[in-house]
């Protein structure tokens, strides 16, 4: 994870904190999770909010006029103080971070699933029965094919990754051979 990374996570659990303080956890997620589908519909938005270029007054000005009526409060003073701290161009990667901080809290855990080959549904709902007993959440998976995955899975929970694949399992007895 990279500085800026690291520093809008830091932003991110400072809304969360906040929000969930005064009891507007729920309206300021919809807030972002609402943002982060017109952020990602409308590029304009997208140049206009990661342009460090654009002055304060104008930024606020914009806005105001797109978010001040449809936002909580607090969700806006949020986006008003970014502008102040010149750190607005970092609200996309805030989004997500304030969204799993958020589905944590609820009791979920999102996690990305990467296999060789297709899944069926009774693979799935095994391994999703596994991590729900290994994490203790319920468990909001996404799966994806990657062709060059030499056999089995990897899970992705986080920053961390759990290799269970063919190329994996075969490295890690190489490497008990030549440590035995």
């Amino acid at each position: 994870m990279g500085e800026r990374s690291r520093i809008a996570a830091r932003y991110a659990r400072a809304l969360f904190d906040l929000a969930r303080e005064e009891e507007r956890l729920d309206a300021v997620y919809r807030d972002l999770s609402e943002l982060g589908r017109v952020l990602a519909a409308s590029r304009d938005l997208q140049l206009f909010i990661t342009d460090p270029s654009v002055p304060s007054p104008r930024a606020l000005k914009t806005l105001s006029a797109l978010f001040e009526e449809r936002t909580d409060a607090l969700t806006f003073r949020f986006m008003r103080f970014l502008v102040h701290r010149n750190r607005l161009a970092w609200l996309p990667e805030m989004i997500p971070v304030f969204e799993a901080y958020y589905d944590t809290h609820q009791g979920q855990l999102w996690v990305d699933v990467v296999s060789a080959v297709p899944m069926s549904t009774k693979q799935k709902d095994v391994l999703t029965e596994k991590l729900k007993r290994r994490f203790r959440h319920e468990i909001l998976a996404r799966y994806r094919e990657q062709p060059g995955l030499v056999g089995g899975f990897q899970v992705r929970v986080g920053d961390t990754i759990h290799d269970y694949s063919v190329a994996a399992m075969l490295e890690s007895f190489k490497q008990k051979l030549i440590n035995a």
